[in-house]
């Protein structure tokens, strides 16, 4: 019979507090000294210090019992021959926590600032690999910037802690630790890669100057950003024309290691600012490019031949109800005296059609013999006498110079950089064949000075005049 030791809980690996007894009577309860016990683990791996041993005195044998390295249930058995058996059980519980274990690596990637799809998961285990219930297991960002909920979660039933991780908002790795007091740390590891693009910075060729059909000479860049600010690789950036003409190359471009797409952009054969749009998704980025047209050949000379039309006729002879009527206008009155007499030209081109400068500028009440002004009720400091552009400038004194807009006001016409006459578009100007890049207006009028006005995106051959003896 049983006499002690039995349902003993113990640790796994460990020896029992208490031996195992058992005690051999006879038919009237009499101890019987001497009989041979054989002891025999018979569930759990465990170990005994005897095999058999014989009853004492008192009728009873021992064996101290050290239970199996697994938790769970372990049994012995003592036998004596020609009596039954006697089974002692016994639980064996895990021992202290003597490693962690990751029960899954974490994802290699994930996007920064989002939790990971799966938690963090530790296994605590003894020093015979027994799972240990019931651990504290703090858990720690230690790389990345994100968080971990809960900080500190208990083992269950299988040793196992988990917790929630969410990344940092900074691409790069992202680590946590798990740890308990007297065993190694260990650790979950992964990178943080950018989120979807949020954001387009304009690194280079943007608002470049350039001439028609011409390859610009900085290549456009844009880098792309998530919305915390990391740069986005490997995303295809469209780069499109929005307004000029040209074409993009190339027209896809996906963004590199630091996020940056590039182009180069070959404007077409307008004049003005061209705009190119680079996109992805609905993220994007404009650039402009201000293109002016590439400088004409020169034309052959034309005599100047007064008082021949040279050009379309466009406009009726004399000022516009806006010009000259006999009142001062824009500082220019009606000749009295003359100081000086000097001889520009002007020639007007619209869209590549020369247009004629009318006669009687600057003369009211004209009086016209064979297509020339001879005579009218006031001739102003500046005025045509036909349509060749050939501008007569004779103010009262020495000190005055006149200028293009002035001339223009008296004639009652608008002179600006998008409106010559009322011809509208972009307006380029040569002054004796060399563009001009100044105020329009403020073209000073010099003796034989060639003003050359361009109006729109077509540019005819610059002309050249030859002048008339005595002029």
């Amino acid at each position: 019979m049983r006499a002690a030791g039995d349902e003993q809980p113990g640790t796994a690996g460990a020896a029992l507090p208490d031996s195992l007894v058992v005690r051999v009577t006879d038919a009237r309860g009499t101890p019987v000294q001497g009989v041979r016990v054989t002891w025999e683990v018979s569930a759990g791996e465990g170990t005994l210090n005897s095999a058999a041993n014989t009853t004492n005195t008192a009728g009873e044998a021992r064996a101290a019992w050290t239970l199996g390295p697994r938790a769970g249930d372990n049994a012995a058995t003592a036998s004596v021959t020609r009596l039954s058996p006697v089974r002692f059980t016994a639980t064996a519980l895990a021992g202290s926590p003597a490693k962690l274990t990751k029960i899954a690596a974490a994802a290699p990637e994930a996007t920064v600032g989002t939790p990971l799809s799966d938690s963090l998961a530790v296994r605590v285990l003894d020093a015979h690999d027994n799972p240990v219930p019931g651990v504290a297991v703090a858990w720690s960002v230690s790389a990345g910037g994100g968080s971990v909920s809960p900080g500190e979660s208990h083992t269950d039933a299988a040793g196992v802690a988990r917790t929630s991780w969410t990344l940092g908002t900074t691409v790069g790795e992202n680590r946590v630790g798990a740890q308990i007091a007297g065993v190694a740390a260990e650790s979950f590891v992964t990178r943080g890669t950018a989120d979807a693009p949020a954001a387009m910075e304009k690194l280079a060729g943007d608002e470049q100057a350039g001439t028609t059909s011409d390859l610009l000479p900085e290549a456009l860049a844009v880098r792309v950003l998530d919305r915390y600010g990391n740069v986005v690789p490997g995303v295809a950036v469209q780069w499109s024309l929005v307004w000029g003409g040209g074409h993009a190359t190339p027209v896809d471009a996906v963004t590199d290691g630091g996020g940056v797409a590039r182009a180069r952009w070959e404007v077409g054969d307008s004049i003005g600012t061209h705009r190119l749009l680079a996109r992805t998704g609905d993220v994007r980025a404009q650039f402009s490019a201000t293109i002016e047209p590439t400088d004409p050949e020169r034309a052959p000379p034309i005599q100047l031949s007064p008082p021949t039309t040279i050009g379309s006729v466009r406009f009726p002879i004399g000022n516009t109800p806006q010009g000259g009527q006999g009142q001062t206008v824009g500082g220019v009155s009606c000749i009295q005296t003359i100081a000086y007499h000097i001889h520009p030209h002007v020639s007007l081109f619209v869209e590549g059609e020369q247009i004629a400068i009318p006669t009687a500028i600057g003369i009211t009440n004209p009086v016209m013999e064979d297509s020339s002004a001879t005579g009218g009720d006031c001739f102003y400091w500046i005025h045509t006498h036909d349509a060749t552009g050939l501008i007569h400038v004779e103010p009262p004194r020495t000190d005055i110079v006149l200028t293009l807009g002035q001339m223009f006001d008296v004639w009652g016409q608008p002179l600006a950089s998008d409106n010559v006459a009322g011809f509208r578009g972009p307006v380029t100007t040569y002054i004796d064949g060399v563009r001009y890049r100044g105020d329009i207006r403020a073209i000073p009028f010099i003796d034989k000075r060639e003003i050359a006005i361009y109006v729109g995106h077509r540019l005819a051959p610059l002309p050249t005049y030859l002048w008339p003896a005595g002029l």
